[in-house]
């Protein structure tokens, strides 16, 4: 009923509004290394609308601010801010694939120069919005042997932005996760291995870019050794700057060097990189133009990470931070605080000269070649009917299936067992820890071969689990699955203190047992005494399948 009544009148808006006149998209240049694809444009387009802009409307390009698309969103705050400070571009955070699409439609259509629309979609659109394919986290891609997968991870990952409206994916995520207790990054990392981060990494942006989409790695100089989430408080990062430069920077000088469009700057205080004491690296001109910009030769555009966060606001109050963000050589402000607010603050500092107007032109102008490059200039509707369809569409779950089949890892196999060949004479059980019905593991596990399976929480007694291993004494060989597990390292990722029991209690049986982990690899900790050990990363039902898949041979381990 609201879309019925509503979508006439955007499409009347759409085309009566006032807007910066769109020119055909040229050909560019092939870049080389170390300089992002938009730098070799033609600047024509972004020369002349920067020739019709206001003061005004050239601060409000360096804002990006934050849009939501759930039942109860009213879009008209984001409205306001379009129109009254002309703001250069919406983050979407949560929401629904529809409503974000018809938000977009009204957005573009009221602003005189095209917004740049950026979401977290870090392992896809389902990061934000609902209805839509759920992809395998970086970890697990991380896993992949075959990077040309997340290459065409990131082309997928770029249709469905572009048939939604995004234009700006801030990802991938170039952390190196070296601290098993971070609470913030974990499983959004590669991995651990400098190599493997900066090889994917790039491969992921790659995708993207080809596919027309702006990548953002993120987060620098790197989140990846922390024990502290900047969205609740400012982190501490004191490792030297010799480690520094030979883990945590690397993956961003290799994604700088292969041409990555952007960078989104973390809100760390590294005292090896800037003495001043609670100082994050966001407002730090030392490490955002001495050494992302001048020392690493960074030449794209630097995003600010959400500056509505406690590690900036514990510390800068909202429009002085701000500032300070632009003074460090920020280019674009992500979800201020007070946008009314900071616009007075740089106007003030423009009068004061302590920001110059060519400084501020110059960024503008960077952020107008990065909107004609991705092709902002010939503004385009985006088509509703269909949406669904196109981005849950055969192709996308059959690159999800694949990837999850080149992922899930064989971490113990004593004397070969897996994958299981001889089923004469043999007798199987399987036990789902922490699900209450048959799972889609053991359900597939039953096509190979005849299994009892048992189902137990993973928060029941000891008793309860000791009984179960007498039944289980029955039996010859046991899958036990380890599921309902958690991110959280404060939450021993999920795996319950009388789980690891039970799991104990059985190594000292005769029995055979196969443990699978539906969750973090950094659980497999707690099994180190297993024989026969497979990491799954997820317990998505096609990860499920797939992984049992792998136990009898109907598919080969990759990961």
């Amino acid at each position: 009923m609201w879309t019925r009544f509503v979508l006439p009148v955007l499409l009347t808006l759409f085309f009566l509004v006032p807007r910066v006149q769109p020119k055909q998209k040229e050909n560019i240049m092939n870049p080389e290394e170390g300089i992002p694809p938009y730098l070799y444009g033609d600047t024509k387009w972004a020369d002349s609308v920067l020739q019709t802009m206001s003061p005004e409307e050239r601060i409000g390009q360096l804002f990006m601010v934050a849009a939501y698309s759930k039942p109860d969103s009213d879009p008209a705050q984001v409205e306001d801010l379009i129109t009254k400070y002309f703001i250069g571009g919406v983050i979407f955070m949560q929401g629904e694939p529809s409503r974000q699409a018809i938000f977009t439609n009204v957005y573009q259509s009221i602003s005189r120069v095209p917004l740049m629309i950026g979401q977290d979609a870090e392992w896809g659109l389902s990061m934000r919005v609902d209805s839509t394919i759920v992809f395998p986290r970086e970890i697990m891609l991380g896993a992949i042997q075959d990077n040309n997968l997340i290459y065409e991870f990131g082309k997928e990952m770029a249709r469905e932005c572009k048939r939604i409206g995004v234009n700006v994916s801030f990802s991938p995520v170039v952390d190196i996760n070296s601290n098993a207790l971070n609470p913030v990054i974990g499983d959004r990392s590669f991995g651990e291995d400098k190599l493997n981060v900066s090889e994917k990494g790039i491969m992921y942006m790659r995708g993207l870019q080809d596919g027309g989409v702006l990548a953002c790695a993120k987060h620098f100089p790197g989140h990846g050794d922390t024990d502290k989430d900047s969205h609740k408080t400012l982190p501490t990062v004191n490792a030297s700057r010799a480690r520094l430069d030979s883990v945590e920077l690397y993956p961003f000088q290799k994604i700088i060097d292969a041409g990555v469009g952007s960078v989104m700057v973390a809100h760390l205080n590294i005292p090896s990189l800037d003495s001043n004491v609670n100082l994050p690296s966001t407002l730090s001109k030392k490490i955002v133009t001495g050494l992302l910009k001048i020392n690493m030769g960074f030449k794209g555009l630097s995003f600010t990470d959400a500056l509505n966060m406690k590690g900036v606001t514990d510390y800068y109050p909202a429009g002085e931070a701000d500032v300070r963000a632009l003074l460090a050589g920020n280019d674009i402000l992500l979800f201020p605080g007070d946008v009314a607010g900071a616009v007075t603050k740089i106007k003030d500092a423009i009068q004061l000269g302590i920001i110059t107007q060519q400084e501020i032109d110059a960024r503008v102008r960077k952020i107008l070649q990065v909107k004609f490059w991705l092709g902002l200039s010939d503004r385009q509707h985006i088509e509703i009917a269909g949406l669904y369809d196109d981005l849950n569409n055969g192709s996308a779950l059959l690159l999800k299936q694949e990837l999850c089949e080149n992922a899930i890892t064989v971490v113990q196999n004593k004397e070969n067992l897996i994958p299981i060949r001889n089923l004469d004479g043999s007798s199987f059980a399987s036990v789902a820890v922490g699900a209450a019905e048959q799972t889609p593991f053991q359900k597939m596990l039953s096509n190979y071969a005849g299994i009892t399976h048992f189902q137990i929480s993973k928060d029941a007694t000891n008793k309860e689990f000791e009984n179960l291993k007498n039944i289980l004494l029955h039996y010859d060989t046991i899958f036990v699955a380890v599921h309902n597990m958690s991110r959280s390292p404060a939450a021993n990722f999920g795996v319950t203190q009388n789980t690891r029991n039970f799991i104990k209690l059985l190594f000292t049986t005769r029995l055979k047992v196969v443990i699978t982990v539906f969750g973090s690899p950094y659980a497999l900790d707690y099994f180190d005494e297993a024989d026969w050990v497979v990491e799954a990363y997820n317990e998505d039902a096609v990860t499920q399948q797939v992984a049992a898949q792998i136990l009898f041979g109907g598919l080969s381990s990759k990961g």
